[in-house]
């Protein structure tokens, strides 16, 4: 431990040593809000907790029926984050048919895109369900949402 001598009016109030086990818990205490801070980081990087776009599943069943000579499919799109919603969830439709009419506000197709739900939430508990009509299936790919945690 270095004292230094001083004259009392520059040490009024003021430590003038900084002994080990100070240093140790100053230390420690930097650590501890580095690693709290990239914690924090890598979290939003991620999208919020750790939930994204990949968080959607699409699961796509025969229901049995044929429409205009086409096989039917229903369609079930959830989403898996349970901390998250995601919102204006578009996928790639590009060459979609089908010979039932779906409702616009369900998956209404904007060229080569489709946009879900009408860019409303998909919350985890909700999933969003349709039927088509095309053989064979198509394999629809989200390529955008924005993933909101609340």
């Amino acid at each position: 431990m270095f004292v230094y001598i001083l004259p009392p009016f520059l040490t009024e109030n003021k430590k003038l040593s900084v002994k080990g086990e100070e240093k140790r818990s100053l230390l420690m205490a930097v650590i501890f809000k580095a690693i709290c801070v990239f914690i924090f980081l890598s979290l939003l990087a991620k999208g919020g907790w750790g939930c994204s776009m990949e968080d959607l599943a699409i699961r796509q069943t025969p229901t049995g029926e044929m429409v205009n000579g086409k096989r039917e499919w229903r369609v079930r799109i959830s989403n898996e984050c349970k901390n998250c919603t995601q919102l204006n969830v578009r996928f790639k439709c590009g060459g979609f048919k089908t010979a039932k009419a779906i409702k616009l506000t369900i998956l209404a197709k904007m060229g080569a895109q489709c946009v879900v739900n009408a860019g409303l939430p998909i919350y985890s508990s909700i999933p969003i369900t349709f039927t088509y009509a095309w053989d064979p299936l198509f394999n629809f790919t989200p390529f955008f949402s924005q993933v909101v945690c609340s």
